[in-house]
C-alpha cells in the first residue's frame, strides 16, 4: 500500500489543475515576460511589438527587434 498516498496526491493535483484557465495564464505569461524585458534587458516597450490577434491561441505575440548599430 505505499503507493495510495501517492495515486491520492497525484489525483488531488488533476482536480486542482481542472480549475486552472489556461488562456489567461498565458496571458499572463506573456505580460510578464514583456514586463521583465523592459526591466531586465533595458528594452524600451517600443521596441516590443504585438503581433497577432486577440482571437489567436496565445493572444498578441510581443517580438522584440534590435535596433542595428550606427556605423
Amino acid at each position: 500500500m505505499p503507493f495510495t498516498f501517492l495515486l491520492g496526491l497525484g489525483a488531488f493535483a488533476m482536480v486542482i489543475l481542472w480549475f486552472v484557465d489556461v488562456d489567461k495564464s498565458r496571458i499572463e505569461c506573456r505580460q510578464y515576460l514583456e514586463q521583465e524585458a523592459t526591466r531586465v534587458y533595458k528594452i524600451g516597450s517600443t521596441e516590443i511589438l504585438d503581433l497577432g490577434s486577440e482571437g489567436d491561441m496565445d493572444g498578441p505575440t510581443g517580438v522584440v527587434y534590435e535596433r542595428k548599430a550606427e556605423e
